[in-house]
């Protein structure tokens, strides 16, 4: 769900220390211990989960720490706003998606065609699947997880052929390629 942002300071408990985060990125800007403090100042945007739970509890507001609901638990490495809507994605979520925004780019950009386009999305949604189905309490065995990210290679693999291929196309009609 989306974040709700409540406009009223939050104190932390001194006792918790808490991880701040790009919710954009999902990477960690740092570790914020209200006991002790930051040496800089804290980026407006950045969230505080519970280092120890993950849990987002605050939002960074102009220097201030406001409190922050309906926000699930931070289970990823990347927190994105997907849709409209906050998402925490593991590593491969994280690359499907991106993959996913650059087939799309690239699409828009001349670079690959729908029926380019409709195979490297069928492609990327059969590693999905195959990921959904071999998940156990939401991971996979590294031999599986090794599985999974040359699955995803060769998909980068042929996305970079089919836009090497169009390419080649609108060079010999004389379009300026990128």
């Amino acid at each position: 769900s989306m974040p709700v942002i409540v406009r009223r300071d939050v104190v932390l408990p001194a006792t918790t220390t808490y991880v701040m985060v790009d919710p954009l990125t999902g990477v960690q800007r740092g570790i914020y211990n209200p006991a002790t403090g930051v040496t800089t100042t804290l980026p407006s945007g950045v969230v505080l989960a519970e280092r120890s739970t993950n849990r987002v509890v605050a939002m960074v507001d102009n220097g201030r720490l406001v409190e922050v609901t309906s926000m699930p638990t931070l289970t990823g490495s990347h927190v994105v706003l997907r849709n409209g809507v906050w998402t925490y994605l593991d590593e491969t979520d994280y690359k499907i998606m991106v993959m996913e925004r650059s087939i799309d780019d690239e699409y828009k950009a001349g670079r690959l065609s729908i029926s380019q386009v409709s195979d490297l999305k069928q492609r990327i949604n059969e590693a999905s699947s195959w990921k959904a189905r071999y998940s156990k309490n939401g991971s996979l065995s590294d031999s599986r997880m090794r599985t999974l990210v040359s699955k995803l290679d060769a998909i980068n693999t042929r996305m970079a052929k089919d836009v090497a291929y169009i390419n080649g196309k609108r060079a010999d009609i004389g379009i300026r390629v990128n």
